[in-house]
């Protein structure tokens, strides 16, 4: 299952279960991948950052992700290398997502095409935009409020 599965299949019905009832959302086993592995460790990567920022777009409180050296039969991602100290690309992709969105509010919404477009509003007032599409490479047009 691809993150973008995700949002509509488990984090919506989950959420609105929890809002009814002014509870919040922790996700503390996120990571586990679709099974079988990924092609490469950029895949590993896109998946890491793509999870992050759906559940934070969503409203999850807290991500907590499962393993970071687990190389068992069901985790197919794991941010250290075969020493258990080197930092794989799924770790700095976690690294670097973390602080874009740390104290930060983010929304997303995504087109028929498969473009997903995440506004990530900072502390400081400052808008970022987080773009991807699942289907791989496609032409953009930044929005003209987005200048």
């Amino acid at each position: 299952m691809r993150p973008e599965d995700s949002v509509t299949d488990i984090y919506e019905p989950t959420l609105a279960i929890a809002h009814q009832f002014g509870k919040e959302i922790w996700d503390t086993e996120v990571g586990w991948g679709p099974f079988g592995s990924f092609p490469t460790q950029q895949d590993e990567a896109a998946f890491t950052a793509r999870t992050m920022i759906l559940q934070a777009a969503e409203g999850i409180n807290v991500i907590v992700w499962f393993a970071w050296d687990d190389r068992g039969p069901w985790v197919h991602i794991s941010f250290v290398g075969p020493d258990f100290q080197t930092p794989t690309p799924a770790a700095i992709a976690f690294n670097q997502v973390q602080a874009w969105l740390a104290n930060s509010s983010i929304s997303c919404s995504n087109t028929p095409d498969g473009t997903w477009q995440c506004p990530v509003v900072a502390p400081s007032g400052a808008p970022k935009y987080i773009v991807w599409n699942v289907h791989g490479t496609t032409k953009f047009a930044v929005p003209a409020t987005w200048q």
